[in-house]
C-alpha cells in the first residue's frame, strides 16, 4: 500500500452524475460517460478519469449519495459536452493519496480506512469541505484489476492554523 500526498490542480471537467450507493452509482455514472464518449467517437479521451464522491455515506443515506464520473473536457467537444452533460471545475488543493488496485466495489472500504484509521493515526486534518476524488489510471469499467489513486482532501497548514 503506497501512501503519500499530492496537490490536485483545479481542472475543468465534464461529468455524469448518478445517485445511490457508491458501487452502484459509480458504475452507472461511468457507463453514462463512456456511452457519451462512444457517441462522439472519443473513447480514447478516457485516459485519466476522475471520480468525485460528494457525500459521506456515514452521514447521508446511501440512496442519496452523489457520484460524478469526470474527464477533462475533450478538445473540440466542449459545445457538445455543454449541451449534453454538465461541466465543472475539479476542486483543487492538497490530498492524501493511496494507490489502489482492485475492484470498484473495494474503493469505498479503502476510502473508509484512509479517512478513519490512517488520518487519525498520522494526525492529518481532513478537509470536509471538498469531496473525495478517485483518479482512475485504468479504464473505470474494467473492474478486475482497476488501478487508481484514492485522494482524500486534507487541510493545508494555513487552513489548520486558521481553524485553531
Amino acid at each position: 500500500m503506497r501512501r503519500g500526498f499530492v496537490y490536485l490542480k483545479p481542472t475543468r471537467v465534464l461529468y455524469v452524475r448518478a445517485k445511490g450507493p457508491y458501487p452502484t452509482s459509480a458504475a452507472a455514472a461511468w457507463h453514462g460517460l463512456v456511452d457519451w464518449l462512444a457517441r462522439y467517437g472519443a473513447e480514447n479521451e478516457l485516459r485519466v478519469g476522475y471520480g468525485i464522491a460528494r457525500d459521506d455515506p456515514a452521514q447521508v443515506p446511501a440512496e442519496d449519495c452523489r457520484f460524478e464520473a469526470c474527464i477533462e473536457v475533450p478538445f473540440g467537444l466542449e459545445a457538445a459536452a455543454a449541451e449534453d452533460l454538465a461541466i465543472q471545475n475539479l476542486p483543487g488543493g492538497p490530498y492524501a493519496r493511496h494507490c489502489h488496485t482492485g475492484s470498484l466495489d473495494d474503493i469505498s472500504t479503502a476510502f473508509t480506512v484512509q479517512r478513519a484509521r490512517w488520518a487519525a493515526a498520522t494526525g492529518v486534518t481532513l478537509d470536509t469541505r471538498r469531496p473525495l476524488v478517485t483518479l482512475y489510471l485504468s479504464h473505470p469499467l474494467r473492474n478486475d484489476k482497476l488501478r487508481c489513486d484514492l485522494c482524500t482532501p486534507v487541510a493545508s497548514q494555513s487552513e489548520q492554523s486558521e481553524a485553531a
